[in-house]
């Protein structure tokens, strides 16, 4: 019963977050700028512009990290061998390490960025840039991390700046409404990365389409040129909005159904678990009763011929219930995987196939311990309660399948 009350409840958690999507983020920790014959001052300032660079960048996560020093101190990685940075890295839950040192030398200072792969314990970039000897503000601290750091702290979401010849035209990104060219170029920002279809329409125009790619951290500008409809040509067909409210309103009802009707298979199946205890109980008794010590030796008691005798009276209403209340767990159970199906099908109309293109933003599991030996009471339970899930395949001219009903 708690295995069937559990795979309800996974069953409901799945279907009623089936249309959210996670986006998933690199953790960054950065460990800051040393400085070596350098002002200490401008080391921090460099410092806290990288982590602003890191917690402005869509696609990163900052994570708390710890002074390079305290890492060097407390892991003992005084010459910042990858291997030792990589421990550190994973005792901060970063996949990614950042961190630089601040030189001086001749008057002049050399700023250098090291970007480290925690899981590789390999260091994937090593930059360098002279900022000379002039004093580093904000700005200019700002302007330097992000030359530094072009290379690979790129955002994972980009920029599409579409503009038109027609003033009031509807742009839409994929099946989705997302301005009109009223009033200059409509922006659209942290849009991911990849293909997406853009479509700008008015009446009396033909509709323009482009298939646009988006690269992270870049800006993508397009211009429509709308062409209008010549006098007595055919108007070009509506704009499609993507609207799949049937399809949602189908998802959503055909994923409370599925729910429902595995509420109630596991309702009716618990009967059959609750008769099977009865029908356990009751051949003891029917053996004491009768006299009859080897009767019900059979794994499948209902169907052994002495089930006809009057003495077992009870017995045969017991299995007579059970059998009827198995096969409704198993038409339920029927009924909710062709819903389940139906639902799957809802779901690709309504999210997939109408959101081809995304939307802008305006450890290992430990295995089964094994079973031990049965006991003898477990044995003698196995004999008369013989409640089981049947698997069963099938093939012929028409196709294949697979069934699965319990038997009671």
């Amino acid at each position: 019963m708690r295995r069937m009350a559990t795979s309800a409840v996974v069953l409901a958690f799945c279907l009623a977050s089936a249309g959210r999507v996670a986006t998933a983020q690199t953790s960054v920790a950065v460990l800051g700028v040393e400085a070596v014959d350098a002002p200490v001052n401008t080391a921090a300032l460099l410092a806290n512009s990288l982590k602003n660079r890191v917690r402005t960048t869509s696609g990163f996560k900052l994570v708390a990290g710890k002074d390079l020093d305290e890492i060097k101190l407390v892991f003992g990685c005084v010459d910042e061998k990858p291997t030792c940075m990589a421990r550190a890295g994973k005792s901060l839950q970063a996949a990614k390490l950042i961190w630089g040192s601040l030189k001086g030398a001749g008057g002049s200072y050399t700023l250098t960025i090291k970007w480290l792969d925690v899981t590789r314990a390999r260091i994937e970039k090593f930059v360098s840039e002279n900022i000379g000897s002039k004093r580093v503000n904000e700005q200019i601290a700002d302007e330097v991390i992000a030359r530094l750091t072009a290379s690979f702290l790129v955002s994972a979401n980009g920029i599409i700046k579409i503009s038109s010849n027609v003033s009031g035209a509807q742009v839409m990104l994929g099946p989705r409404v997302i301005g009109q060219t009223d009033a200059g170029a409509v922006v659209l920002r942290n849009v991911p990365s990849g293909t997406h279809l853009m479509r700008v329409t008015k009446d009396g125009y033909r509709p323009w389409t482009q298939q646009v790619m988006v690269r992270g951290g870049e800006t993508t500008e397009l211009e429509a040129e709308l062409e209008p409809v010549k006098v007595g040509e055919d108007q070009p067909p509506p704009p499609h909005t993507g609207k799949s409210n049937g399809w949602k309103i189908a998802f959503w009802t055909g994923a409370a159904a599925t729910v429902g009707l595995a509420v109630g298979m596991g309702v009716t199946g618990a009967s059959v678990m609750s008769l099977s205890d009865d029908k356990a109980k009751e051949i003891p008794i029917y053996r004491g009763r009768t006299g009859h010590r080897n009767a019900f030796q059979t794994k499948d008691i209902c169907t052994d011929k002495e089930i006809d005798s009057p003495e077992a009276t009870t017995l045969k209403g017991i299995c007579d219930d059970g059998n009827s209340r198995a096969t409704i767990t198993n038409i339920l159970l029927g009924g909710m995987l062709a819903v389940a199906a139906l639902s799957g099908y809802f779901y690709y109309k309504a999210y997939i196939a109408e959101s081809s293109s995304a939307s802008p933003d305006t450890d290992d599991p430990a295995d089964d311990a094994s079973l031990g030996e049965e006991s003898s009471a477990a044995r003698r339970s196995a004999e008369t309660s013989s409640v089981r899930w049947i698997v069963s395949p099938s093939a012929g001219p028409e196709g294949a399948g697979l069934g699965l009903h319990l038997q009671f």
